[in-house]
């Protein structure tokens, strides 16, 4: 069935379209290491909001977080909602699009898509996290993982998950520890230099358990970072390492789940052209993009969204599961109460309408 949907909503010709692409755009990773272009990436953990902050992340109360997330899924699907309005001007056509938001009957298996799925995982990560902190065996951090199987394009979504899990698995193994990590889509206002696409990226989230202090494991990082498999284009880091505290656990799980609301655009420093950072916007944000976005997010089953490496890790995540089950306030299915295959399929020709307007 999955091979079936795939091949009905990507040609032949699309897929190596694609592919020759996607080449072109992680090649320049090959000589990306001479050109002194940064990115920094620790920059996106520190701007949620888009803004600078009214109040420091350890001031946020879960209540709040909770509020904010409700708030930015609401903008999102409003938006979504706009745009499909638009290119699906037949009333018959909205069941889709409400049931791949708004379907209240979650399991595990429901997509990231998901209105009541996506806040469930949220507030269970936020208090996973606040507990994965208070229980930690040892030294916790926080760490994020932008690898290059996670870029897509923005007019033909489609997320890498495998990829992405195995890079990321393999990263955690070779840095040691154990390890409880949650995926993310993001998406950018503009194309990097050299490519012909804006980019859609699949990366990670998530604790690493560890017996190294800090230092150590940023030198572990780099030396990482240095090898060609997780050399990104343009200079991006890899893996970045962040430290987590219980006043700030709250906040950065709930940033590993927040609903789409901004895009990234890329910002030049002044006192030096080759390093910029990431910065959230809601300028950019489009209802066009946003119905790619829920495209993605469509494609990406909870269940598959949250993984682990290590006996520790894997009990983290079991915690998440009970919380995300419990926050969930209905019985769990097998399997999401509508069609799935043909969702994606009908907003498959929506994204397809929109690129050709």
């Amino acid at each position: 069935m999955k091979n079936a949907m795939k091949q009905a909503i990507q040609s032949p010709s699309e897929r190596a379209t694609k592919r020759k692409r996607l080449c072109k755009a992680n090649s320049i990773a090959k000589n990306s290491g001479s050109n002194g272009v940064t990115i920094s990436t620790i920059d996106v953990i520190s701007d949620f909001d888009g803004k600078k902050f009214s109040k420091r992340c350890s001031d946020y109360s879960v209540e709040e977080l909770n509020d904010i997330a409700k708030s930015d899924f609401d903008f999102f699907e409003k938006k979504a909602k706009t745009a499909w309005e638009k290119y699906n001007p037949s009333h018959k056509k909205m069941k889709p699009f409400h049931l791949m938001l708004r379907d209240s009957n979650i399991s595990l298996r429901s997509r990231l898509s998901n209105r009541k799925a996506l806040l469930a995982s949220s507030a269970a990560m936020m208090e996973t996290y606040q507990e994965a902190i208070a229980t930690a065996p040892g030294n916790v951090f926080f760490l994020t993982f932008i690898v290059p199987e996670g870029v897509t394009e923005q007019d033909n979504p489609n997320p890498n998950i495998n990829g992405v899990r195995s890079k990321i698995y393999r990263a955690i193994k070779k840095l040691g520890g154990d390890a409880f990590i949650s995926l993310q889509v993001e998406t950018f206002s503009k194309k990097f230099s050299g490519e012909d696409f804006r980019r859609m990226d699949l990366h990670g989230h998530g604790l690493l358990f560890t017996d190294m202090s800090l230092s150590e494991l940023k030198r572990a990082i780099n030396e990482l970072n240095a090898r060609k498999a997780y050399r990104h284009s343009h200079g991006v880091r890899a893996i970045v390492a962040k430290e987590i505290t219980p006043n700030t656990a709250a906040y950065l799980g709930s940033y590993t789940t927040r609903p789409p609301r901004y895009v990234k655009n890329i910002v030049h420093l002044k006192n030096d052209p080759k390093t910029f950072k990431l910065r959230g916007t809601t300028q950019g944000f489009t209802d066009e993009m946003s119905l790619k976005i829920l495209y993605a997010l469509h494609q990406i089953p909870i269940k598959d969204s949250v993984f682990s490496c290590g006996n520790h890790g894997r009990k983290i995540k079991d915690i998440w599961k009970e919380k995300y089950l419990a926050n969930s306030s209905s019985r769990p299915l097998d399997h999401p109460s509508y069609d799935v295959d043909l969702s994606t399929r009908v907003l498959k020709r929506t994204i397809l309408n929109i690129n050709n307007h």
